[in-house]
This record gives structure tokens, sequence and C-alpha cells, in this order.
């Protein structure tokens, strides 16, 4: 039992320090894409901002599936189970992963740059929409759950931020 323990704690580490460096190393794709995912809702014929556009969803894209896979099968789950966060601030981040998932989806259904106007304009919209809630999510992760979670598992403490 100490060794599945173990594991566990190494699984979680592992996925919070992951999720941690996350915010870092979409900065600069999060900003392209909010910028570029503006124009292109105002002038989805603008090919530069279309290519902009392409190049930062795919990165976020490589990002975002793994980001949302740990958090929903290892993350939240323990937040939940140590009372690390209110039900409440639970169902929000649920929320907003959902929110995220339905921008993913508009915005990976079009291709910038050869793709009808409407649609583009329609997937630019969605991809800056995409851009400002990630960065909000991950800036809350960052200076919310994380922390409490990297206090939990490496401290081995539980620290009781419901109540």
């Amino acid at each position: 039992a100490h060794l599945d323990d173990v594991s566990k704690t190494t699984d979680v580490g592992r996925a919070i320090n992951e999720l941690s460096t996350e915010h870092t190393r979409l900065d600069a794709p999060l900003l392209d894409a909010a910028v570029a995912g503006g124009g292109l809702g105002f002038n989805s014929q603008n090919a530069e901002m279309g290519a902009v556009g392409a190049a930062s969803w795919g990165r976020i894209r490589a990002a975002l599936s793994p980001h949302m896979l740990s958090e929903k099968v290892t993350i939240l789950p323990l937040a939940h189970d140590k009372r690390l966060v209110t039900r409440s601030v639970l169902e929000r981040m649920r929320k907003r992963h959902a929110e995220l998932r339905r921008l993913a989806r508009t915005v990976d259904s079009v291709k910038f740059e050869t793709d009808r106007r409407e649609q583009v304009a329609a997937a630019g919209k969605a991809l800056c929409d995409l851009a400002v809630k990630l960065d909000d999510v991950l800036e809350g992760e960052e200076h919310g759950l994380l922390p409490k979670l990297r206090r939990y598992v490496f401290a081995g403490r539980p620290e009781n931020a419901a109540h």
C-alpha cells in the first residue's frame, strides 16, 4: 500500500510541476492567438493574421489536451477528495474547462488560410476568446489551486482551504 501512495504522489507531483510551467510556455502563443483571432474577427481575409492564428493555435492545441486531461484525471479529483477547494470552486473550474473545450472545437474546425470568410471570422473570435479565457484559467491555477496542491503533496500535510 505504501508503494501505491508513493506512486500516486509521484504522479500528482509530476502533474503539478508540468501544469506549473504551462503558463510560461504558453505566454507568447496566447498573446499571438488573442491578437490574430481578434484581427481575423474583423478582417478574415488577412493572410498574415491567418498564418499567425494557425501557428499559435497549433502550439496551444498541443498543450491544451494533455493539460485538460491531467486536470480531469489527476488534479481535480485530488483537490476534491482532499477538500483543497470548495465545491463551488471545483464546479466553476469544470464549467471553465467545458467552455475552453467548446471554443477549441470551434477553432479546430477551421483552416484559417483557406476556409470561407464567415467561418474564419467566427473561428478568429473563438480563438481570441479561448486565448483570453485560457490565460485567465492558467493564472488562476498558478496562484490558487497549484500552490495548495503543491503544499499538500510535497509537504505531506493537508491544507483544508475550503474552510
